[in-house]
């Protein structure tokens, strides 16, 4: 005999043959009867009106209360942040995101500040938001093990647990607002470590670790409760590294000033050829703000409409500038390096990297994301719609502007910015 046929045997008060097997959760629940608590399969079966997020099965709650999150449980004006919890503790038990984030950039810090990496190691490391975290305070929130404690109890005669159960139900409909509100916040404290290390975060912070390794201390908050009330922030803690978080608040357009006649905004953010060019060389569409050549950067392309070729990457303003927009090809030193549609690659500096199909296709509708990184000189793509990658060694220019853009051939092809960091942040170039 199970936990349930054992500790759990009441019937149904409407179906007294049948076994209750559910606990009403609906709105109303301090005004239901008695019998109205708790539901079999046939009290579902003829109230047609009752949603899935307004009863909750009683065998879940025996067995898997204390090991998982039950998703309508408790009532809450936003089911969703459980849906998002329980992706927490599945990334967490994984042990493929933050934590591996984290031991590699301590890896490579290592060979700089040897002496200090291993404490700060260790402190950040205790202070992740694991997934027994998570599930601690939803429990001490929802009071599931109240509830659990409620139904196994088995010296409690059926009333006393109707009672029982009424209450904490009451209670946690009051509390409904204080409750959504407390697991949100258990997930944006979660998710606000997972957001500073980002590979692009660590590696901005790496260039000047050595001079600034003891504002770490920012990272070790003993009890990770106390995360929200540190407020992790580059922008207050490292006044020379907020250019990193300051990305994330600008959004990238394309520049109307700098581009040729025969490329119009259609938006500050959508760029087309919009007439034939009686050369048709003029196609260069350069991207604000320009690059800033000491911080990895990250922007996301997505190609509109594709008639003939659209070429996508980095060039040098003032190079380009000089050249009337033209995208001369045919040697290298002609100041970009970009892709095109075709699987071409085109470097400045590098001839086995020139005017040769060696990147990936792409066509209308793909989003193309791209990685300008200073530290290992590369500029990296990648696709989104098949995930193809390609990656461009590059020289930065020291008296030129670098600025990303996108190169335009016939009339009608047309290329869109995509201003989403978080998506952005998200995706693996390596």
């Amino acid at each position: 005999m199970n936990i349930l046929q054992k500790e759990f045997e009441m019937k149904c008060f409407k179906h007294p043959e049948l076994p209750i097997q559910f606990i009403n959760m609906q709105q109303n629940i301090d005004i239901l009867d008695q019998q109205s608590v708790y539901l079999c399969e046939m009290c579902l079966s003829e109230n047609l009106t009752i949603q899935p997020t307004q009863f909750i099965s009683i065998k879940q709650i025996i067995e898997n209360g204390e090991k998982q999150i039950i998703q309508q449980w408790p009532p809450l004006n936003n089911y969703q942040i459980l849906q998002d919890l329980i992706l927490k503790i599945k990334e967490r038990q994984d042990k493929k995101s933050i934590e591996s984030q984290i031991t590699r950039f301590f890896a490579e810090l290592k060979e700089e500040i040897i002496q200090q990496i291993d404490i700060y190691q260790k402190k950040i490391m205790n202070n992740v938001y694991n997934h027994s975290q998570i599930l601690e305070q939803y429990q001490k929130i929802s009071k599931i093990n109240q509830l659990r404690d409620i139904l196994i109890e088995s010296k409690q005669n059926p009333q006393s647990k109707i009672q029982d159960l009424k209450r904490l139900l009451v209670d946690l409909q009051q509390e409904k607002e204080k409750n959504t509100t407390l697991l949100a916040g258990i997930l944006n404290r979660s998710s606000l470590l997972d957001d500073q290390f980002k590979e692009e975060n660590l590696n901005s912070f790496k260039s000047y670790a050595l001079s600034f390794f003891k504002k770490l201390d920012i990272f070790c908050v003993e009890n990770p409760q106390d995360i929200d009330q540190h407020q992790i922030n580059f922008k207050d803690n490292y006044k020379d590294t907020q250019q990193l978080m300051k990305l994330k608040q600008i959004e990238m357009c394309f520049n109307e000033e700098q581009k040729p006649t025969n490329l119009r905004l259609k938006s500050n953010t959508i760029l087309v050829y919009d007439e034939q060019s009686s050369n048709g060389l003029n196609r260069f569409g350069f991207v604000n703000p320009p690059i800033d050549k000491q911080k990895i950067t990250r922007i996301q392309f997505k190609v509109l409409q594709h008639n003939c070729q659209v070429g996508l990457g980095i060039c040098f303003a003032k190079t380009i500038q000089n050249k009337s927009y033209q995208f001369q090809y045919d040697q290298i030193g002609n100041g970009y390096y970009i892709i095109s549609s075709n699987g071409y690659s085109w470097s400045h500096s590098r001839k086995d990297q020139h005017y040769l199909q060696k990147s990936f296709n792409f066509t209308k509708d793909h989003i193309i994301c791209i990685e300008f990184n200073p530290i290992k000189k590369q500029l990296k793509f990648y696709n989104k719609f098949n995930s193809a990658k390609y990656n461009l060694d590059i020289e930065i220019p020291q008296n030129d502007e670098l600025v990303f853009c996108v190169v335009l051939h016939v009339k009608g092809d047309e290329v869109e910015i995509i201003n989403n960091q978080v998506d952005l942040n998200t995706i693996e170039f390596d």
